[in-house]
């Protein structure tokens, strides 16, 4: 697998994963770009299309350029997709004073793979516990040659210890 993490706060969760390889960690740390590893995925698949790309991805950078999700199932590429779903720009409500500017429309995301197609090559789960979480992911491993889509719904806004700790220190330097 090759794992790629959305700036945010799937970045700040990312280094609780053990990844041999660096080869198979992607994320855009330069720029910080949001919305850059689902398309990232497609170019990933390309390149190592013995590997499964595994985009882990919050749902204001999903926003971005979620309609590479229909490009990913056109090339029938098996992503896996994990869109953490914490109502909105949440590193920047972490990080800085929050408003209005960090709220999104919130989407139906589980439900965009069958937007895309008749479910042949693709799969939507929406997640609200941890139980239910182990059970798609198990759905992932067993759907290796379909891309599954997992809506993982975080209760009030909930973040990674690392990206808690980003802002503690954050908000002390300001």
């Amino acid at each position: 697998m090759i794992l790629l993490a959305e700036p945010g706060d799937a970045f700040c969760a990312a280094p609780k994963f053990y990844i041999e390889e660096a080869e198979n960690f992607i994320c855009q740390s330069y720029y910080s770009s949001i919305g850059y590893c689902t398309p990232a995925a497609l170019g990933a698949a390309l390149a190592q299309p013995k590997k499964r790309p595994v985009i882990l991805t919050g749902d204001g950078a999903f926003q971005m350029t979620a309609q590479e999700v229909s490009t990913l199932i056109r090339e029938r590429c098996p992503a896996l997709i994990v869109l953490i779903n914490n109502d909105g720009y949440l590193i920047e409500r972490v990080l800085h004073e929050d408003g209005p500017y960090n709220d999104i429309q919130m989407w139906h995301y589980s439900r965009l793979p069958g937007v895309f197609n008749d479910g042949s090559h693709a799969i939507g789960i929406r997640v609200t516990t941890e139980e239910e979480l182990g059970q798609a992911m198990e759905i992932a491993a067993r759907e290796k040659k379909k891309l599954v889509f997992i809506e993982a719904c975080l209760p009030d806004r909930d973040s990674s210890p690392g990206l808690k700790r980003l802002g503690e220190t954050f908000r002390k330097n300001q």
